[in-house]
């Protein structure tokens, strides 16, 4: 019986490490390898600044709009809200 739960133990420490460690440190590395641009998110830098991301097209401008608070040409009473950032 015991060599059975230790088995069993055995067998969990060695399955989380490989799924938990190995196998994501595996696949990210081959990522920089493979993809090296991609994987590092093809950020964009203009001066030494980050300005955005290429392949989601997210600009990094700072400033930072709700989408539910766009003014539509049907509500001309809609009043933008402070910006606190």
């Amino acid at each position: 019986m015991k060599k059975h739960i230790l088995t069993a133990l055995l067998y969990t420490v060695v399955t989380a490490v490989l799924l938990g460690v190995v196998y994501p440190l595996a696949v990210t590395g081959l990522a920089h390898l493979f993809f090296a641009k991609q994987a590092e998110g093809s950020l964009i830098k203009k001066d030494g600044v980050l300005i955005g991301s290429q392949l989601i097209g997210q600009s990094f401008s700072g400033r930072r709009e709700r989408a539910t608070m766009r003014r539509t040409p049907a509500d001309r009473t809609m009043r933008r809200p402070t910006q606190l950032w």
